[in-house]
């Protein structure tokens, strides 16, 4: 005769040992590699790229990050204000997320050595100035510190 414990035991094994196997099934699905769905947006571009196509002389470093003369960059955190003087603009701009540039190589102002303040070539794009007002303008070039940018996709 059976042990009705014992059954009843065994009764529930198979199931558990069935449920844990289609859960580390679904999990292998949803983690492969490449299984990505539509909707999900492309990984955000990793902010210490790095270009190395230029010399030693004409990089603008900071960290891990370095930029050369030419480089298209984008603005990916707030980086302070644009001065009049070297926009044009009457009142400073503010220079948020998403303004994208050309970097013409280093600014005059290293730091142990190292520039670490491109100067760039701002596209036309408009601005947002620090009266909430928003301002088109055309090309200017000011500097800007390597901590704010990075290389554009």
């Amino acid at each position: 005769m059976t042990d009705p414990a014992k059954s009843q035991r065994s009764g529930l094994v198979l199931p558990l040992i069935a449920l844990a196997g289609a859960a580390a099934a679904g999990l292998l699905v949803v983690f492969w590699p490449g299984n990505r769905v539509a909707s999900q947006p492309d990984p955000a571009p990793d902010p210490a790229a790095t270009s190395i196509d230029c010399a030693e002389a004409d990089k603008v470093i900071f960290e891990r990050k370095a930029f050369c003369p030419g480089n298209r960059i984008v603005v990916f955190k707030f980086a302070g204000t644009v001065k009049p003087a070297q926009s044009g603009h009457p009142v400073e701009l503010v220079t948020d997320a998403g303004r994208t540039a050309t970097v013409l190589g280093p600014a005059p102002s290293p730091v142990n050595g190292k520039p670490q303040l491109a100067r760039v070539r701002w596209d036309k794009q408009d601005w947002p100035d620090i009266n909430g007002e928003t301002v088109s303008l055309t090309e200017f070039e000011s500097s800007i510190h390597a901590d704010h940018i990075r290389l554009a996709n």
